[in-house]
């Protein structure tokens, strides 16, 4: 049963006051439901700042790390005697270590933002789903009450 079809069976027992108390109840849960919202926006913008920052520092200290090893090859190589195609190895394979970490930083950037929005979705659709139930359960409690009230009405004399 949807809170729609729950709406729809206690329509019969709403009194003229009865909507006002409704739609305060339901003018809270939505309130509720942005704030909450709202707080979770905030939370997910701070964490994703932190992580792009995270991603860029290491992507700076990668780049540092790069421009040291390659100044300092030439006297690395010359100790250890390589010279001609050694050397363009050398440097090739220097750089594709830098452009593989750079690979490596950038992917784990992407991973993280990917479960920190999907921890994102699911605060949210808890949220939502206990606001929901909160609604549901006022609205049952509601519906049973009013019934009462109206079989008391009819059973007494």
């Amino acid at each position: 049963m949807t809170l729609e079809d729950i709406k729809r069976s206690t329509e019969p027992y709403k009194g003229a006051a009865s909507g006002t108390s409704e739609g305060t109840a339901q003018a809270t849960i939505n309130s509720l439901k942005n704030s909450y919202r709202s707080g979770l926006v905030s939370d997910y913008s701070f964490s994703a700042g932190q992580l792009a920052n995270e991603k860029a520092a290491a992507l700076r200290e990668q780049a540092i790390a790069e421009r040291q090893a390659e100044s300092a090859l030439p006297e690395r190589l010359a100790r250890a005697g390589i010279n001609g195609g050694g050397v363009a190895s050398t440097i090739a394979s220097l750089k594709a270590g830098y452009q593989s970490g750079r690979n490596d930083i950038r992917q784990n950037y992407m991973t993280s933002l990917a479960q920190l929005g999907q921890q994102y979705g699911q605060r949210a659709a808890e949220a939502d789903r206990s606001l929901d139930q909160s609604w549901l359960d006022y609205l049952l409690t509601k519906a049973q009450a009013e019934n009462s009230a109206k079989l008391k009405k009819a059973y007494s004399y």
